[in-house]
C-alpha cells in the first residue's frame, strides 16, 4: 500500500480508537475452522493468463468446504471474522456443491422468466426494459446547471415545424420495421409492424447484438438490431456495405468506433476466412473489434462452447455472492480472476448449456441483481447464496450482542502482497465495514440489514471527471436555385478517420476553450471559476475557421462572400452533449445564406485541412446517418426559428 494510503487509514483508525479494542478482541482469529489455507490453494488461481486460454480451475483441486460457511450458516460472527481476515482470493471460490446449486437455480429461473429478445431467437413481441423490476422510483436526473450557473438548452419545447425535425424523432420502444423507421411513420402500439417470425440465432447475429449492447440499453438496441439484420442479414452483406450505409444504420447508438470495427471484422471474415465466422474464443478474438468478452459470448451462445462470459453485470453478481470488496471495473475482477469464478458456475454439473448459464448470469445482473437489487426479493433465484446479505445480518447481530460497542477498523499493516487477497481492493474491506457500521444500528431490522449489506457490494469505482470543451458551432443553411424546388441544405463537415466520432458528419465547429475535470461529484453543482468564452471571441474564431478552412477551396465566391457578411443568430446559452469522457458545451450560431446554390455549384468539396465538406438535404442526412449530437443541434435551431416565426405572426 502506498504511504499516503497508509497514513489515511491510520488517521481514520485513530478516530475510532475508543472502540478499537472491542473489535480486536472480537475479531482475533488466526485460522478459519475450515483448516489451513495452504491445503486448498491452487497456484493456478493467481496466474495472470488470458481467461480464454487458461480458463477454469480444475474441479478435483477445489475444496468441498466453503470459506464462507455455506448457504445456511447460523454462525454469523464467525462468518464475519472469516471475511474480514481472509488473505487469499481462493476465499471467494465456490465449492463444487455451491456452483452446481447456483447453476441449477439460474437455469430454472432464466428459462421461466427471461426477457424475450430478437437476437435470442424469440418471436415478437419483445421486452427489453428492466424498468420497475426492483420497484425503484424514478430518480431525478437533473445534473444541475449546465453553463457555469446557467441552464443549458436541451431542445425541449413544442413546435409545429415539420421539415427536418420530423426525421429526428425519438426512437420507439416497440420495434418498428426498417421501412417505418425510414418513413418516420411509427405506431408504437401497432404490433403488425414487427417481424412475424423469429430470426434464427447465428454467430453473426450474436456478434452484432453484443457489439450494439456495449454501453447501450437493451430496449434501445432492439430496433437497431432488427433493422440491421434486415439490411445486412449475413456477414457477406455487411462486408459489401458502404461506410455511409453502415453509419446510417448505426446513427443514434453512439460509440461509432464499434460500427467501424464491426464493418472491418465482416470484411476480414469474408476476405480472409472465406465468409466462415470462427467458433472458438481464441480464433474469434483475432477478428478486428472482438475482445475476450465478445469472443466468449459468441462462442458460448451461438456455438455452445463451455466458457464463461464476464461483463459488469456478472461481476456484480460474483461480488455479492462471494463478498468481493472491489469495484466491477477493476481489471483483476473483470479481466482476470472474475473469469475463473464465473467458470466454476458455468462448468458445474455436466457443463451443458453454457450459453444459457452465461445469459442467465448477465440477465440476473441486469434485473434482480442490478445496482438497486435488494438481495432478498423472492423472485431472485440466488437470495440464499449472497454473502453480501449475510454480512449485513452479521453486523446487526454483533451490534445487538455488544450493545453497539463495536467498531470496524482496517488493519494498518496489510499491504498488497502474495499474502493479500488479490480480488479485494487493499482498502476495500475497510470501506465496506465502515459503511456497514455507519448504516446499521441496533434498531435496524434484519431485512434492512441484509439490504444494506447487499447495496454496498460491489464498492464504488473511483470518480473521474469529464473534460469540458466549449465549441462555437455554425449551423448554416442554403436553398437550391431551382424554380421547382426550394430544397434547404445544411453545411456539414466530415470528421477525421480517427479519434472521437471518427468519420461522422457534423456542423462546422471550433473549440474555443478546454477545461479539465476538477473536483468531486459534489463540486459539479457549483459554478466553475472558469468564465465562459465571450460572444466576440466565439464569433471571431468561427468566422476565421469558416473562411480560411471550410470555404478556402470553394469555387463560388459569391457564396463565400455571403458567408463572410452573414449576420449569424447567436444562441444565448449552450447546448450540452455528453460523451463518456468529455462534455461539450455547444454555442450555436445559425444563419440562412441569401445566395442560392446554382446547378453547377459543387455540393461537396475538400476543406483546406483535407476534410470533406458537403451541403446536405434531409434525405442526404438519412443516407449517411446523423449522430445524436447533430440531431440535437438541428432540433434546438429549428425550435428557435419556429418561436421567432410565431412572434412575427402576432
Amino acid at each position: 500500500m502506498a504511504p499516503s494510503s497508509k497514513r489515511q487509514l491510520r488517521s481514520v483508525s485513530r478516530s475510532q480508537q475508543p472502540l478499537q479494542s472491542a473489535v480486536r478482541r472480537a475479531l482475533t482469529v488466526t485460522t478459519t475452522s475450515n483448516g489451513d489455507e495452504s491445503d486448498i490453494i491452487n497456484d493456478a488461481h493467481e496466474e495472470h493468463l488470458s481467461p480464454l486460454i487458461k480458463m477454469p480451475v480444475k474441479k478435483k483441486t477445489r475444496s468441498t468446504k466453503s470459506y464462507r460457511g455455506g448457504k445456511d450458516t447460523g454462525k454469523e460472527s464467525s462468518l464475519l471474522q472469516q471475511w474480514i481476515q481472509h488473505s487469499h482470493s481462493d476465499y471467494h471460490n465456490f465449492t463444487i456443491q455451491e456452483a452446481t446449486e447456483i447453476r441449477s437455480a439460474l437455469l430454472q429461473w432464466y428459462q421461466a422468466n427471461r426477457r424475450k429478445l430478437p437476437w435470442r431467437g424469440d418471436p415478437p413481441p419483445f421486452d427489453g426494459s428492466t424498468s420497475g423490476i426492483n420497484g425503484n422510483s424514478n430518480k431525478n436526473n437533473n445534473k444541475g446547471n449546465i453553463k457555469r450557473g446557467q441552464k443549458a438548452s436541451t431542445g425541449s419545447g413544442n413546435t409545429t415545424q415539420t421539415p427536418i425535425t420530423s426525421f429526428f424523432n425519438a426512437k420507439p420502444s416497440i420495434v418498428p420495421s426498417s421501412k417505418q423507421i425510414e418513413q418516420n411513420n411509427i405506431n408504437a402500439d401497432d404490433h403488425s409492424s414487427l417481424p412475424q417470425q423469429a430470426i434464427p440465432v447465428t454467430g453473426y447475429g450474436v456478434w452484432v447484438s453484443e457489439i450494439m449492447l456495449q454501453q447501450t440499453r437493451v430496449e434501445a438496441v432492439i430496433p437497431y438490431w432488427i433493422r440491421w439484420m434486415e439490411s445486412f442479414p449475413t456477414v457477406h452483406d455487411l462486408a459489401d456495405a458502404t461506410e455511409e450505409q453502415v453509419n446510417a444504420h448505426w446513427a443514434g447508438l453512439g460509440f461509432y468506433r464499434r460500427a467501424r470495427m464491426l464493418h472491418q471484422g465482416a470484411k476480414f471474415v469474408v476476405n480472409e476466412l472465406d465468409g466462415n465466422l470462427p467458433t472458438t474464443p481464441e480464433e474469434l478474438s483475432k477478428l478486428p473489434g472482438i475482445g475476450p468478452y465478445t469472443a466468449a459470448a459468441i462462442a458460448s451462445i451461438a456455438y455452445n462452447v463451455c466458457v464463461p462470459v464476464v461483463d459488469g453485470n456478472v461481476c456484480r453478481v460474483l461480488s455479492r455472492l462471494t463478498g468481493i470488496a472491489n469495484h466491477i471495473k477493476n481489471p483483476i475482477l473483470k479481466d482476470k480472476l472474475g473469469w475463473k469464478l464465473a467458470a466454476q458456475i458455468v462448468e458445474a454439473g455436466d457443463g451443458s448449456s453454457p450459453g444459457l448459464v452465461n445469459q442467465a448470469l448477465m440477465e440476473l445482473g441486469a434485473t434482480f441483481c442490478a445496482p438497486s437489487g435488494s438481495g432478498i426479493d423472492d423472485r431472485d433465484p440466488l437470495t440464499e447464496y449472497y454473502l453480501s446479505t449475510k454480512l449485513g445480518r452479521a453486523v446487526l447481530t454483533m451490534k445487538q450482542q455488544n450493545n453497539d460497542q463495536i467498531a470496524f477498523s482496517y488493519p494498518e499493516d496489510v499491504t498488497l502482497s502474495k499474502d493479500c487477497c488479490q480480488l479485494c481492493d487493499p482498502a476495500g474491506r475497510w470501506t465496506v465495514l465502515q459503511q456497514l457500521h455507519d448504516s446499521i444500528t441496533n434498531n435496524t431490522s434484519v431485512e434492512e440489514a441484509a439490504k444494506v449489506g447487499h447495496s454496498i457490494f460491489p464498492t464504488d469505482p473511483p470518480k473521474t471527471d469529464k473534460r469540458e470543451e466549449d465549441l462555437a458551432v455554425a449551423v448554416l443553411s442554403i436553398h437550391d436555385d431551382d424554380d421547382n424546388s426550394r430544397n434547404q441544405r445544411y453545411l456539414l463537415v466530415k470528421r477525421p478517420s480517427t479519434g472521437l466520432l471518427a468519420g461522422q458528419w457534423e456542423f462546422p465547429n471550433v473549440c474555443v476553450q478546454i477545461q479539465n475535470g476538477k473536483g468531486t461529484e459534489k463540486d459539479k453543482t457549483k459554478t466553475s471559476s472558469t468564465k465562459p468564452p465571450t460572444k466576440a471571441s466565439r464569433k471571431h474564431a468561427l468566422t476565421t475557421f469558416l473562411l480560411d478552412d471550410i470555404f478556402g477551396n470553394y469555387t463560388n465566391k459569391d457564396i463565400v462572400a455571403s458567408v463572410s457578411s452573414l449576420s449569424r443568430k447567436v444562441q444565448g446559452e449552450p447546448t450540452e452533449h455528453i460523451f463518456s469522457h468529455v462534455r461539450h458545451l455547444m454555442w450555436l450560431e445559425s444563419g440562412q445564406i441569401p445566395t442560392c446554390l446554382g446547378k453547377n455549384d459543387p455540393l461537396e468539396w475538400t476543406s483546406m485541412s483535407g476534410n470533406q465538406v458537403r451541403w446536405m438535404s434531409e434525405d442526404d442526412m438519412k443516407q449517411v446517418g446523423i449522430t445524436s449530437g447533430v440531431k440535437k443541434v438541428v432540433k434546438v435551431v429549428s425550435e428557435k426559428q419556429n418561436i421567432t416565426k410565431n412572434k412575427r405572426k402576432r
